[in-house]
């Protein structure tokens, strides 16, 4: 599961009720307790330091190094961002990052879904 904060992006945009760290650890935490297998994914829009504390409460997936641009990780025309990206740290970082915490980062590059094929 995520709980993704509503985050500037392409558009419009109007902040209606700010939604705190806290608010969305206990939304998170709560789900947690009726969902236990579910796992809880963060991603980079949120900060660095929100996501590096969320870790031992139970992540389970991150982001990292990513675009939200439509073909950004192409090398033709990009477009615009779909939201903006609190958490730029490379892959390389985020797995220091989850090390430092003394946990085990493990790694899946989706991109090869479809190998073999």
């Amino acid at each position: 599961m995520s709980v993704p904060r509503i985050r500037p992006h392409a558009g419009s945009f109007v902040d209606i009720f700010e939604v705190t760290d806290k608010n969305v650890v206990q939304v998170a935490l709560a789900c947690k307790i009726f969902l236990q297998r579910a796992g809880i994914n963060i991603t980079t829009r949120e900060s660095r330091d929100f996501r590096d504390n969320f870790i031992p409460l139970g992540v389970t997936k991150m982001s990292a190094g990513v675009s939200t641009e439509v073909g950004g990780h192409s090398e033709g025309d990009k477009g615009d961002g779909q939201f903006d990206i609190a958490d730029n740290r490379t892959v390389e970082e985020v797995k220091e990052a989850i090390i430092k915490k003394g946990y085990n980062p493990v790694l899946k590059d989706w991109g090869d879904l479809n190998a073999g094929l």
